[in-house]
């Protein structure tokens, strides 16, 4: 729980639960059950009013007043309401940015579900390899959102929202998380096009390799190193393999701009030889 330390105006009721308000400074989000009900815009409140949660915008302020203005009721009830379980599933500091962030992706989706619209998500079976845990938890609050508002959120768009909750609790920016989903769907797409292979994404061999290169994309951003005691022995014995394995590090290469070691280079041999030969 937390308290406010000023004395503030309400600028904008949210749902029973959220409120905008603000403190002579800076707009500030304020969540917490029931703390809305029966307020109205321009109500004073004292210092020391309890919440669950409370969210200083700073530089988001404009972004998040413009975001709540352009939407209907219904569909910011639904944004508060995933933000309040996204809250409850996440025992992490959620930045302002990444949370103003998430609730213009989640209002957007709203919108579409609203209207009957479907859209498309090229990464939903990387998503769901790479990030098992945030989309877990997508799953689990798209669920609940389903039967508390009785509408049918599609997979591609838990994909998406899964997307959002690793960008708040990755050390990874958002930057390096598009290279790393680039990076994985180029490879796929590689494996299943040029190789005519028949990928089951569902598999253990995939999951395996996908994390395997989240991690290699992970080390060549942060510029660490993997040694491999092995990699002679690889390079020699899977050299069958090295063809396929050099067209992924292109590709790695290309969308990092970090050149891959041999060591790397064996590792990933190993992971296309399984796929190659199941």
């Amino acid at each position: 729980m937390e308290k406010t330390k000023k004395d503030v105006t309400v600028l904008k009721i949210l749902n029973n639960s959220a409120m905008l308000v603000y403190d002579g400074n800076s707009e500030l989000v304020l969540l917490g059950r029931g703390i809305a009900f029966s307020r109205k815009n321009n109500d004073k409140i004292k210092s020391g009013f309890e919440v669950d949660k409370i969210y200083a915008l700073k530089k988001s302020a404009s972004r998040f007043m413009t975001l709540i203005e352009n939407n209907s009721f219904q569909v910011n009830d639904l944004v508060i309401n995933s933000v309040q379980l996204l809250m409850e599933r996440n025992n992490t500091e959620i930045r302002p940015d990444a949370l103003v962030g998430f609730c213009d992706h989640v209002s957007i989706m709203f919108n579409r579900v609203l209207k009957g619209e479907s859209i498309m998500n090229p990464f939903l079976s990387e998503t769901k390899v790479l990030y098992p845990e945030s989309f877990e938890k997508a799953q689990s609050i798209t669920h609940q959102l389903n039967v508390q508002f009785d509408v049918l959120i599609p997979e591609e768009e838990v994909g998406y929202i899964a997307l959002h909750l690793q960008n708040i609790v990755s050390p990874a920016s958002g930057e390096q998380m598009k290279v790393m989903n680039k990076i994985a769907a180029m490879t796929s797409d590689y494996i299943s096009r040029e190789l005519m292979i028949n990928l089951d994404k569902e598999s253990l061999i995939y999951a395996r390799f996908m994390t395997h290169l989240k991690f290699v994309v992970m080390r060549l951003l942060r510029n660490q190193c993997s040694d491999n005691i092995m990699t002679d022995m690889i390079l020699k014995q899977l050299s069958q393999y090295r063809p396929q394995a050099e067209r992924i590090v292109d590709i790695i290469e290309q969308e990092t701009n970090h050149r891959l070691s041999q060591d790397e280079l064996a590792y990933l041999m190993i992971h296309i030889g399984r796929i190659l030969e199941n």
